[in-house]
This record gives structure tokens, sequence and C-alpha cells, in this order.
């Protein structure tokens, strides 16, 4: 498949494009997965001052630093897999954010339920 992308030249060809499906398809698949509201895996392929960028379904999310949980963001997150949720989905505006930590905090909780005795330890400052 292809989208024809401009009117016919003066030799009668056309320009197409197989990118822009592959975009569009890639946004249709984020925007159901946000919809599902669910946790998925994306692998991280490049990190900045504020935090790390994900590879979702072919389109670029930002993780925040302060959405990336028990680590840095460093080199050493490159190539890496995380657990993932969306915190902003925006085609418009081509944004995608998405947190580590969202994602980790609800597999947690996931595993108790009303009733649970769990032991921890609660430290405090002061």
């Amino acid at each position: 498949n292809f989208q024809i992308i401009s009117e016919e030249d003066e030799n009668g060809q056309l320009l197409v494009s197989v990118r822009r499906i592959q975009y569009r398809e890639a946004w249709d698949t984020v925007i159901a997965k946000n919809a599902e509201d669910g946790v998925f895996e994306a692998t991280v392929v490049g990190v900045n001052r504020g935090g790390a960028i994900c590879l979702v379904d072919g389109l670029r999310a930002f993780l925040p630093g302060s959405h990336l949980t028990g680590q840095l963001p460093t080199e050493d997150l490159i190539g890496q897999t995380l657990p993932l949720k969306f915190l902003e989905v925006n085609q418009e505006a081509n944004k995608l954010v998405v947190s580590n930590r969202r994602a980790v905090v609800e597999e947690q909780m996931s595993d108790l339920s009303r009733g649970d005795i769990i032991t921890a330890i609660c430290l405090v400052d002061g």
C-alpha cells in the first residue's frame, strides 16, 4: 500500500508515500493502546538531560527522568526494554509521553487485594 501525496505532474507522474501510511497506522495503534490503558513494553533508543527516548510502535516517545523507576537516564539505559504506560498521547502535536514508574507501580499493585497483609519498613526523616 502507498498514499498518493501529489497531483500528476507534467509527465503524468504521481508522488507516493509508504511512510505516511506506516506513520498513520502507528498512531492508530498507539491511540488504541492508550484507550486500553494497559502496560506495554518499549525499547530505549536514546537519552538526554531530561530523560529517555523510547520507540513505541515506530514512534518516538519521551520518558521523563522523574518517571523512570530505580535508575537514572544514562547511556546504560539504551537498548533496554522497559514496561511503560502512557502519560500523554497527542497526535496533533506529535507528542507521546510515557511513564515507567506508573507501569511498575500498577504491576506491583495488581498483586494486592483488599485484606492482604504486607510487611514493610517505614523510614521517617526527622
